[in-house]
């Protein structure tokens, strides 16, 4: 006998397929051939569907004395990607820098866009304990981002060490940033890469965004051509760019972008300031009920399978109908 059987349900599996009216069996917190069972759930009318997937959490400590990872799993997720909570460190030694340098260079490999790392104060562990990036050495990261020449973007959070002229010394050679920008070359590549800007990057060649001391800088331009002007400030010019997508029609292209995962919660790190745990039931509530913008079976493709395969790597068997709208997955676990 089943333990429960979900009766009448449209089920999404998560592939972006739509929906179909499926009977669904749980026995032994596996999928199982609908049938008796001890408790049934009449969910005509309602979706089912696979867990959430959160690909950024920061549950490493809390798991300790809360396996049931509160509050994310009463907001429908189910799987949880940890280990970004790193609290102790030592500096390296040879043999493990140099380990640490191959891992850099398998993820370069493997697709990565390059290595990130943090000096702001605000990442720290139980009482103020720093996190080991904000304590690494200068030679460390000059270690590490050397892997990157050629192949990846090196990302730095702020923080007192975190000047510009600090993360140019680490990713290439002093003054290099000024001679790249004079070249009309960068200029020519720079304007044709406006001109057929790519969906999800940061800067479409909007100059009215930039300012210099509160100055728009198509008002210091007056008619001149605002890129020539903006390479031509000093590099160490303070500016404010306001690249922040704050709105639905900014944020939409980014979401439906083939290569856009909706992720980042950080569930765990700081629950009294910050917890978005619930990104998943927002994201199909405010995408797709309330805008439209996407099909609910694309929505639960958006939550479920993008987050597997990015973090995962492997593909996922969806839940398919056999006789009778029997729904198996083989070796699949149950959750609820």
């Amino acid at each position: 006998m089943n333990d429960l059987l979900i009766r009448g349900a449209t089920v999404y599996d998560g592939t972006g397929s739509p929906g179909r009216v499926a009977d669904v069996a749980v026995k032994g917190g596996r999928f199982a051939p609908p049938g008796p069972a001890r408790a049934t759930l009449d969910a005509g009318g309602l979706a089912l569907m696979p867990g959430i997937v959160d690909v950024h959490t920061h549950y490493d400590a809390q798991v300790t004395w809360d396996p049931t990872l509160s509050p994310s799993v009463s907001l429908g997720v189910t799987t949880a990607v940890m280990g970004e909570g790193a609290s102790t460190r030592k500096e390296p030694a040879p043999a493990e820098l140099a380990r640490i340098r191959a891992l850099v260079r398998e993820a370069l490999d493997a697709g990565a866009a390059g290595f990130a790392s943090s000096f702001s104060p605000n990442h720290s562990g139980w009482a103020g304990q720093p996190m080991p990036s904000t304590i690494a050495t200068d030679e460390e990261l000059r270690t590490l981002a050397g892997e990157l020449k050629g192949r990846g973007i090196f990302v730095m959070a702020t923080g007192s060490r975190a000047t510009p002229e600090f993360t140019e010394e680490i990713s290439a050679a002093p003054g290099a940033r000024a001679a790249i920008y004079r070249d009309p070359a960068f200029r020519a590549r720079f304007r044709e890469n406006l001109a057929d800007a790519k969906q999800g990057i940061l800067f479409y060649g909007d100059w009215s965004q930039l300012e210099v001391d509160g100055v728009p800088l198509l008002r210091l331009a007056d008619g001149k051509d605002p890129l020539e002007v903006f390479f031509d400030l000093p590099v160490d010019t303070p500016l404010v760019a306001k690249l922040y997508q704050n709105d639905d029609a900014g944020v939409a292209p980014l979401l439906k972008h083939p290569a856009g995962v909706a992720a980042l919660s950080d569930a765990g790190a700081h629950l009294i300031y910050y917890c978005d745990a619930g990104f998943g039931l927002h994201f199909l509530a405010h995408w797709m009920r309330e805008t439209g913008t996407f099909a609910l079976e694309e929505g639960v493709h958006g939550v479920w399978v993008n987050g597997v395969r990015v973090h995962d790597g492997r593909a996922y068997a969806p839940l398919e109908s056999g006789p009778g709208k029997v729904l198996r997955q083989s070796g699949a676990r149950a959750s609820a």
